[in-house]
């Protein structure tokens, strides 16, 4: 845990806490019943949990019409809810963002009421990260299940006064990674059709073709070069490929 501090805290600066940000951190229970109010309604698990953090009704999901109506009124998903699967070995972490048909957790879901979309947002943002839901699935190494302690005192960047500002930043430099991400998955095709030519297998390249990819080898070194020069935390970043789970396993 102090490993996990002290490289936040330099990455970062200041921090806050699950708990910190959030109204109630819970672990649904069953709140299904034969004899009680008519309520429809789908209950979902881990298995609802896209690995882009949305959460889908499968096509064998079928709506419940029987439960409690205490318990469903307490469980059933708000805007800006974060579920997380119970059990720790892989960690998806989902978004409620609302739904026709209410959805109520099965009790493989840990559920994070953050009391808004935009913290649940942020929330979801920060749990994705790797070095950060890799250390949650650290943490969980002994036990194979998530523990809501351990959540409520997971730390993560505070997002500062501005939430939406912030969201908002973060959803271009998103857009922008995605953007870049592809251009590279290209860039490395055409490299490697290149490369194909030069072995002699019958891929042909005019001096039109040549020229233009080698302004994009020019324009792609042209942007490492401003991108390099306008971060200022280049030896911090290693905190965001920090594998804590390597880290168990070598201990």
């Amino acid at each position: 845990w102090l490993n996990y501090h002290k490289q936040m805290q330099r990455t970062f600066g200041t921090l806050t806490t699950i708990s910190q940000m959030c109204k109630i951190i819970f672990r649904a229970y069953p709140v299904r019943v034969r004899t009680q109010e008519n309520i429809e309604y789908y209950e979902i698990g881990a298995r609802n949990i896209d690995s882009d953090g949305s959460i889908t009704i499968l096509d064998d999901d079928m709506p419940r019409h029987r439960a409690n109506k205490t318990a469903f009124e307490a469980q059933v998903l708000q805007a800006g809810d974060i579920v997380i699967p119970f059990r720790a070995k892989r960690l998806h972490v989902g978004l409620y963002e609302g739904s026709e048909i209410p959805l109520v957790p099965n009790p493989s879901l840990i559920v994070i009421r953050s009391g808004s979309l935009s913290v649940g947002k942020y929330l979801s943002i920060c749990l994705k990260q790797p070095f950060i839901v890799g250390y949650l699935e650290y943490q969980a190494l002994d036990t194979g299940k998530v523990e809501i302690q351990q959540v409520e005192a997971l730390e993560i960047p505070a997002p500062g006064i501005d939430l939406e500002k912030r969201l908002q930043k973060i959803d271009k430099v998103t857009k922008l990674q995605k953007r870049l991400s592809s251009a590279a998955r290209q860039f490395t095709h055409y490299a490697e059709m290149v490369q194909s030519a030069m072995l002699g297998k019958h891929i042909e390249y005019d001096e039109e073709t040549i020229e233009f990819f080698d302004a994009i080898v020019e324009e792609s070194e042209n942007l490492v070069k401003t991108l390099r020069a306008s971060l200022e935390i280049n030896s911090d970043i290693s905190m965001l490929n920090t594998n804590f789970r390597e880290l168990a396993s070598q201990s």
